[in-house]
């Protein structure tokens, strides 16, 4: 079985892998799942439930401590009628391949936040810019960039 996350990174490049304990700057859009499918039909899944979702960009809405123990710093951003489609777009094709780490964080539920990094965090009201979305693996210490999607560009 395989562990998979749907990010957007927030940086110039994206990464081909990272350490698991530093990530690089992203906005989670669909939170870890696992799924017996094979990765190349994830990539496809998340390949046609974006398909007609055009770049966009939301903002910084508050400072939150979230996690088990609510400590780890995050901005929450603002759930855009955008980013909500896309959050939803996944949900709903992912639903009944995968199973959700924290079930309670997706579909409605959706609280979508940009996690502070070492040498970064966004501030409220910043502009948080989503072009594309990354297909992650999640392995023991390792986080593998295994496809990245542009979203649609409009006509």
């Amino acid at each position: 079985m395989n562990e998979f996350i749907i990010v957007s990174f927030l940086t110039e490049r994206i990464p081909d892998s990272f350490e698991r304990t530093t990530w690089p700057f992203h906005t989670t859009i669909l939170a870890p799942f696992t799924t017996d499918l094979p990765p190349l039909e994830v990539q496809n899944i998340l390949q046609q439930a974006a398909k007609e979702i055009p770049p966009f960009s939301t903002k910084g809405k508050s400072r939150e401590l979230f996690g088990r123990d609510n400590t780890v710093s995050v901005t929450e951003l603002y759930k855009t009628p955008e980013l909500a489609r896309l959050h939803m777009a996944l949900f709903e094709a992912f639903s009944d391949h995968a199973a959700f780490k924290s079930p309670d964080w997706v579909g409605e539920n959706y609280r979508p936040h940009v996690t502070d990094t070492q040498n970064r965090q966004l501030r409220v009201m910043e502009e948080a810019i989503i072009q594309a979305i990354s297909l992650v693996e999640l392995e023991h210490t390792q986080g593998l960039v295994l496809y990245t999607c542009e979203l649609a560009k409009p006509a």
